[in-house]
């Protein structure tokens, strides 16, 4: 069990809330050791989920002071609003994509109409996250004064968010002798290949390119904006596309499509130990 500063240095920000590490057997030997061969495999699955999210208010739409407008905000008109304020008499408003810098690259939102009603696009981000562990272990008795051992697992972690997926294989080999000379020799060797992919999760929110949180950005999206009914990528030149006119905010869903975090990390360690029983 690695805990703090140990566990964070050798892990990084995978292990900064501690490091529980499955180490090499390198075999039993002796004469208690009555089994020859063992062969042990095992297989576990875990599910994870978001553990909150905020509470949603579902009567006020995209604006402010009551007053509808293309804002980064909920403080609009209310849903029931019908007639007035930018929003007819069948509760439907203007269509986000229906504006001058999108007329190329989506011609059939071009006068279109759009329902003002509240949206559950946060809720859709989130998936089920599923976690499998699958390890083999081989233990192989040499004799009373020998033994071998192997190992492999398997780690494939997909996470709640999309494009969040942490894959681990990790072998490992040990050995142990004691030769008639009464020296004891026990040997590992670890190889660890990880390799995780994870959505931007940088500081800020709002149009700046450079630093565009996926998740601000997605969380603050207005109650009457349908994130998942809209398209994100603009179909000409693929550069993103939102409901903000002006300054835009930078589409999460883009985000997510076409930024992400990698990191690929291959590790090897081994120990040798030698020792010798000088008396009882």
């Amino acid at each position: 069990i690695l805990k703090g500063l140990s566990a964070t240095v050798l892990y990084g920000e995978a292990g900064r809330n501690g490091v529980v590490l499955i180490t090499t057997k390198n075999g039993n030997v002796g004469e208690n050791s009555q089994k020859k061969m063992e062969v042990n495999v095992s297989q576990s699955l875990h599910f994870t989920e978001i553990a909150n999210l905020p509470d949603y208010q579902n009567t006020f739409g995209n604006g402010f002071s009551g007053n509808f407008g293309w804002f980064f905000s909920n403080w609009g008109p209310s849903f029931d609003t019908r007639g007035s304020n930018g929003i007819d008499a069948q509760g439907q408003i203007a269509h986000p994509y229906d504006q001058g810098q999108y007329n190329d690259d989506f011609p059939e939102f071009i006068g279109a109409r759009y329902d003002y009603k509240p949206y559950e696009s946060v809720e859709q981000f989130f998936q089920k996250g599923v976690v499998s562990n699958t390890s083999v272990s081989i233990d192989k008795q040499l004799g009373e004064n020998g033994a071998v051992s192997a190992n492999y697992s398997y780690l494939n972690d997909e996470g709640f968010v999309p494009n969040n997926v942490y894959t681990k294989h990790n072998f490992g080999l040990g050995g142990r002798t004691k030769l008639a000379n009464g020296l004891e020799i026990k040997t590992t060797f670890n190889y660890i290949d990880s390799d995780r992919v994870s959505p931007p999760a940088s500081i800020g929110f709002g149009s700046n390119p450079a630093g565009a949180s996926l998740f601000a950005n997605l969380v603050y999206t207005p109650r009457s904006i349908d994130l998942f009914g809209l398209p994100f990528q603009s179909p000409v030149d693929g550069s993103q596309v939102y409901y903000r006119r002006g300054s835009a905010i930078q589409n999460p869903r883009w985000t997510l499509a076409n930024s992400e975090d990698t990191e690929q990390i291959k590790r090897f360690f081994t120990s040798i130990n030698l020792g010798y029983e000088i008396n009882d």
